[in-house]
């Protein structure tokens, strides 16, 4: 075992954390007037690749235990956002959390969890652009947003923003590469283009 040896294993030098694009599909009560939804892509500058946990069921016999397979659960999921001049993606989510619970009224517009989650997908590049590898939260709805500081004495910087999602369950799917159009496990589609990451404007289809 040598560092050649390593190296040959490391496959394409091995995933990186900076290659990736966050899509966030509007639910149907607030539609994609806001346009808030086309720039997640460019806007969502940390995130993580969701997880999951198996809770242990613990039999105790005679002095000791026996652990057993439990449920599953998945933690919320984190975003942080860049906020652009327009604060598309900020009235977008805003919107969304509107839908869920009116902060005047404290009504719902719908009891219908269709009208108010949708899904959510983490895509991983390789380094040549390609996808690689697709992450599909489904069920989700903000549950969290975070207020931006603001001061005068913030030069050279821009306002950004944490959202935090409560998702029901989530999908992996590995991509397919041809001809510069990538298609995934969850029926959706978006072109990659010859420069880096590929172009997302208007490239992304909607429809887990």
């Amino acid at each position: 075992m040598n560092i050649n040896t390593f190296r040959k294993s490391l496959a394409g030098g091995g995933a990186r954390p900076n290659l990736f694009a966050v899509q966030i599909n509007p639910p149907a009560g607030i539609g994609t007037t806001h346009g808030g939804d086309k720039m997640a892509p460019f806007m969502v500058k940390t995130t993580a690749i969701p997880g999951v946990n198996i809770g242990p069921v613990e039999v105790p016999y005679m002095g000791r235990v026996l652990k057993l397979a439990g449920n599953t659960t998945f933690d919320d999921w984190e975003t942080t956002i860049i906020n652009d001049e327009d604060f598309k993606v900020r009235k977008f989510v805003e919107q969304w959390a509107e839908v869920i619970n009116g902060k005047a009224d404290n009504l719902a517009v719908s009891a219908d969890p269709s009208s108010y989650t949708s899904d959510a997908r983490v895509i991983q590049f390789s380094k040549n652009g390609k996808p690689i590898r697709e992450y599909a939260m489904i069920g989700v709805f903000p549950t969290a947003i975070a207020g931006i500081e603001l001061g005068w004495d913030s030069n050279d910087a821009l306002e950004e923003f944490s959202v935090t999602w409560a998702m029901s369950w989530w999908e992996t799917a590995d991509t397919t590469f041809d001809e510069g159009v990538t298609t995934g496990k969850f029926g959706v589609s978006f072109n990659v283009s010859d420069t880096p990451l590929g172009d997302f404007s208007g490239a992304f289809e909607y429809g887990f």
